[in-house]
């Protein structure tokens, strides 16, 4: 019953447009702070690391389907850990959230994954 009410309120929160140009304040269960993710990360083997991994790529995936934008298409998973490792690397204070929601943006706007947004307002202020 406890799973099916966080799933429920899990698709509840994600049926409103998450990547669009307004500013969306959600904490996700079991989104960890970045200075964990980087921690965890550190043996790219361990269990923690592979949990993370999984639950980040399905996050963004849960995002583009509530978004109905397939911004994940032709994008490598390598490259989307990679780039939540150097972004989590940054950023120690802030959640694995808030970089999915950072990344999910950026990719629906076609900006290449190297690049820094070119206006600071085109992500959230959290």
């Amino acid at each position: 019953m406890k799973k099916t009410f966080v799933i429920m309120l899990g698709c509840l929160l994600l049926s409103t447009n998450c990547i669009a140009d307004t500013t969306v304040a959600v904490r996700t269960i079991e989104a960890k702070p970045c200075a964990i993710w980087t921690r965890d990360g550190e043996d790219k083997f361990s269990w923690p690391a592979i949990a993370n991994r999984n639950w980040f790529v399905g996050f963004l995936s849960g995002i583009a389907v509530a978004a109905n934008n397939d911004f994940l298409r032709g994008v490598d998973v390598v490259s989307l850990v990679a780039w939540m490792d150097n972004y989590c690397g940054e950023n120690p204070l802030k959640f694995a959230d808030e970089g999915a929601y950072v990344l999910a943006r950026k990719l629906a706007n076609k900006q290449p994954l190297d690049e820094k947004p070119a206006d600071k307002n085109s992500v959230p202020p959290y």
